[in-house]
C-alpha cells in the first residue's frame, strides 16, 4: 500500500507542473478552440493514469521522483523536488524530524508514509461512498421519468434526431429536476425538465446530443475518477474544474457551429434558465447548466471562427507541453556515460569485467569473485587501481545519487556494482581516505559519506563509513562484500589493524572484530560480543553478554570490547565531487 501511495504521490507531483503549464497556456490560447484545451487536459490524464515515463532532454519537470521510493529506511529522510532553494530549506526541517534515533526500532517516516497511505485509502472511499450515495439519490428522481413526447412534425430541428432514432428513444422527461443532464456510461440518458416551451427543448437537446457524439460521458467520469484518486493533490482539482468548464465551452462551440445571431440569443437564454449549483456534481452527469454560465453566454455571444494560424498554434502548443510534460529529465552522467531506460552505456572505454566472490576467512584469493574486479592497470600502485571505485562515486555524486531514476528496479540497476545500497538511499557528502591498515605495504581504501555541508575541518565532521577496499595481486577486493553499513550496520577502524563491525537491534548489539589475513586481503574474525536485553517489567531490563556464544560477566563484556575498540586516529579525508 504505501508503495502505491508514494508512486502515486510523485505521480501527482509531477503532474501538478504540467498543470500549471496547461493553466498558462489555456490563457495564451484563450482565443484558440475550446477543444484544444480539452487535449491539454488529456495530456494531463495521461501522466495521471501512466506510471511510467522515457527520459527526454526537452522534459521542463524539475524532479523526476520527488520522493524517494525507499525514504522509509532513509537514515536522515529527505526529498528532491529538483530546486535548490527549496531543498535547501526543506530537508534540514525533514531530516530533524523525521530522523530515526539510534534507540528506535521503528523509523519514524516509516510511520509517517504508513498513516498518509492509509489516510488516502480513506479519502478515496469517502469519495466514492459519496459519489454513490449522490448517484443513487439521482436515480431515485429520475426513476418515474417519461419518454419525451413532443410534435416532432411542427419541430424542424427534430429532423436530425429522426436520422438517429436511437439517441431520440433516449430522452426522458423529469418534473423533479431543473437541468437537464445526461445520466450513465455504457447506456447513457438525456433527462430533460418538465414544463419548458419547444425551443427551450430544441437547445437542450441540441446541446446534450452533441455531449453524446463527442464522448463526454465517458471523459467526465474519468477525470472525476482520478481527482478522487489524487485527492491529496490540490492542483488536480483545479485541473477538473477547469476541465469541466472546457468541456461545456467546447460543447456550446460545437452545438452552436451555424446558428443565427437570433438563435445564439435564444440558446443563451436556455442556458440562463437552466443554470444550477452543482449540486449533482459527485454523481458526475454532463448537465446542461452546470458550470461557468456566465462565461459560456459571452464565449457564445462573441464566438468567431478562429483564423487557421490561432489552431495552428495551439496543436503545436499540445505537442510542445506533451513532449517536456510527459517525459522525465534524461539523466546525464559525468564520465562519458549516458542513461537510457535506466542503464548505462559507456563511449570510447571498455566496461570492467565483473567475476565471481570471495567468502570471509579464506586466504587464498579465487580468481573469480563478487567481490574482486579486474583491473587494466598490472602491477601499477594501488592508488591508481582504487581509481575505478573512485569514479563510481563521483558518478553518483554528480548525478545526485541518480534520483532521477523513477522506477526502482531501474535505479538499482544505475548504480555501479561497488555501491552499497545504504549510501545512494539519501544525497551526501561522500569522502574517502587511504591508509594501510594491516601494515604489508598495501593501502586500503575506507568510503564514508556524511552531513551536506559538513566538511573536512568542520567541528561537526563526523563521517559514517560505508565500504573497505584493498588491493591485491592486481585485483580490487571489496573487503566487506556481504555487509551493507549504514543504519543499523557499521564498521569502525582501530588501533593495530583491528575492524570491527557493530549491529544493533530493538533487543540487542552485536560487535565483531576482524583483522585482514595473510593475504592482505580477506577479513578474518578475532573475536564477537552479544548483548542481549530482556525486560522483566514495565521498568526494569535485564542484559545477558555473550563472547563467541558463551555468556561472560558484563565486566569481562566492556573490558574485552575495550581492547578491542581503540579508534584509529590520523586518517585524511578528502572528499569527493
Amino acid at each position: 500500500m504505501t508503495k502505491l501511495f508514494l508512486t502515486l504521490l510523485n505521480i501527482g507531483i509531477k503532474a501538478g507542473w504540467l498543470i500549471l503549464a496547461v493553466l498558462l497556456l489555456r490563457v495564451i490560447l484563450r482565443k484558440a478552440p475550446r477543444w484544444a484545451a480539452c487535449l491539454l487536459w488529456g495530456v494531463v490524464a495521461l501522466r495521471l493514469v501512466f506510471p511510467f515515463s522515457i527520459e527526454s532532454v526537452f522534459s521542463l519537470i524539475p524532479s523526476a521522483q520527488t520522493v524517494p521510493m525507499d525514504i522509509e529506511r532513509m537514515e536522515k529522510p529527505e526529498v528532491y523536488t529538483g530546486i535548490g532553494f527549496v531543498d535547501e530549506h526543506v530537508n534540514p526541517v525533514i531530516t530533524s524530524q523525521m530522523a530515526p534515533e539510534v534507540e528506535e526500532s521503528v523509523n519514524p517516516m516509516r510511520i509517517i508514509i504508513w498513516v498518509a497511505a492509509l489516510v488516502w485509502i480513506v479519502g478515496i472511499v469517502l469519495f466514492q461512498t459519496y459519489t454513490l450515495v449522490s448517484y443513487m439519490e439521482l436515480r431515485r428522481k429520475v426513476r418515474i421519468s417519461i419518454p419525451f413526447r413532443s410534435n416532432r412534425q411542427q419541430l424542424s430541428w427534430q429532423l436530425e434526431l429522426g436520422e438517429n432514432p436511437k439517441i431520440y428513444r433516449k430522452i426522458y422527461v423529469c418534473d423533479q429536476i431543473k437541468s437537464s443532464f445526461i445520466l450513465g456510461i455504457l447506456n447513457p440518458k438525456i433527462y430533460l425538465p418538465a414544463g419548458m416551451d419547444e425551443a427551450a427543448y430544441q437547445n437542450i437537446i441540441q446541446h446534450e446530443v452533441t455531449h453524446l457524439k463527442r464522448g463526454d460521458q465517458f471523459w467526465k467520469p474519468l477525470g472525476y475518477l482520478l481527482m478522487s484518486v489524487y485527492w491529496f493533490q490540490p492542483l488536480c482539482w483545479v485541473a477538473y474544474v477547469f476541465f469541466c468548464k472546457d468541456m461545456e465551452l467546447a460543447c456550446d462551440e460545437r452545438a452552436t457551429m451555424g446558428m443565427r445571431k437570433a438563435e445564439k440569443a435564444s440558446y443563451c437564454q436556455t442556458l440562463l434558465a437552466c443554470s444550477t449549483n452543482r449540486q449533482i456534481l459527485a454523481a458526475c452527469p454532463v448537465a446542461f447548466g452546470e458550470v461557468g454560465v456566465k462565461e459560456r453566454v459571452k464565449h457564445i455571444l462573441n464566438d468567431k471562427k478562429p483564423a487557421f494560424w490561432i489552431v495552428l498554434v495551439a496543436c503545436v502548443g499540445c505537442i510542445v507541453v506533451a513532449v517536456c510534460f510527459l517525459t522525465n529529465p534524461k539523466k546525464e552522467n559525468g564520465n562519458g556515460t549516458q542513461s537510457v531506460n535506466g542503464t548505462e552505456e559507456t563511449a570510447g572505454t571498455e566496461a570492467t569485467d565483473v567475476v565471481s566472490g570471495t567468502e570471509s576467512g579464506n586466504t587464498d584469493i579465487p580468481q573469480s569473485s563478487d567481490n574482486v574486479y579486474e583491473q587494466s592497470f598490472g602491477e601499477t600502485e594501488e592508488n591508481q587501481a582504487y581509481e575505478q571505485v573512485l569514479d563510481e562515486y563521483r558518478d553518483m555524486v554528480q548525478n545526485r545519487f541518480y534520483l532521477d531514476v523513477l522506477n526502482t528496479d531501474e535505479r538499482e540497476k544505475s548504480f555501479g556494482p561497488d555501491i552499497g545500497s545504504e549510501i545512494r538511499m539519501r544525497v551526501q557528502n561522500v569522502f574517502y581516505a587511504l591508509y594501510d591498515i594491516d601494515g604489508n605495504g598495501t593501502e586500503e581504501l575506507i568510503i564514508a559519506a556524511g552531513e551536506q555541508g559538513v566538511g573536512v575541518g568542520n567541528p561537526k565532521f563526523m563521517p559514517r563509513n560505508y565500504d573497505l577496499y584493498t588491493y591485491h595481486d592486481g585485483k580490487v577486493i571489496h573487503v566487506f562484500d556481504d555487509y551493507e553499513f549504514g543504519y543499523r550496520t557499521n564498521f569502525d577502524l582501530c588501533e593495530n589493524g583491528v575492524i570491527e563491525v557493530s549491529s544493533n537491534d530493538s533487543a540487542a548489539e552485536f560487535s565483531m572484530f576482524f583483522r585482514l589475513g595473510a593475504d592482505g586481503a580477506s577479513p578474518v574474525v578475532l573475536d564477537g560480543f552479544m548483548r542481549v536485553g530482556k525486560q522483566i517489567d514495565d521498568k526494569k531490563v535485564v542484559f545477558q553478554h555473550y563472547e563467541n556464544g558463551k555468556e561472560i560477566t558484563e565486566e569481562e563484556f566492556n573490558r574485552k570490547i575495550e581492547d578491542y575498540a581503540k579508534p584509529l586516529k590520523g586518517l585524511e579525508w578528502q572528499e569527493i565531487y
